[in-house]
C-alpha cells in the first residue's frame, strides 16, 4: 500500500476581464495505490485519487463550481 496527499494553492488574479478580482480556494487530492508483485518483472496496481475543492469568488461572490472527483485506474 502506497499513500500521498496533495493541495494545490492558487494565488488572486486580480485583472480578471480587467479590474476584477478571481480568487480560488486550494485544491485537495488524496492518491491511493495498491500494488502486488508477482515477480522481479511483473507487478498489478490499483490507484485510487479524490480531489475536492477549489471553489473560486469573483468579485466577493461565491461560486457554484467546487470540485468532487475520484479517479480509478489500474495497472500490469
Amino acid at each position: 500500500m502506497e499513500t500521498a496527499a496533495g493541495v494545490t494553492f492558487f494565488t488572486d488574479n486580480d485583472q480578471f476581464f480587467g479590474s476584477d478580482v478571481r480568487r480560488q480556494d486550494p485544491l485537495y487530492a488524496m492518491q491511493a495505490h495498491a500494488i502486488y508483485n508477482f515477480s522481479r518483472s511483473l507487478w498489478a496496481a490499483l490507484d485510487r485519487t479524490d480531489y475536492t475543492g477549489g471553489r473560486t469568488t469573483l468579485k466577493g461572490k461565491l461560486g457554484d463550481d467546487r470540485q468532487n472527483n475520484t479517479r480509478w485506474g489500474a495497472g500490469l
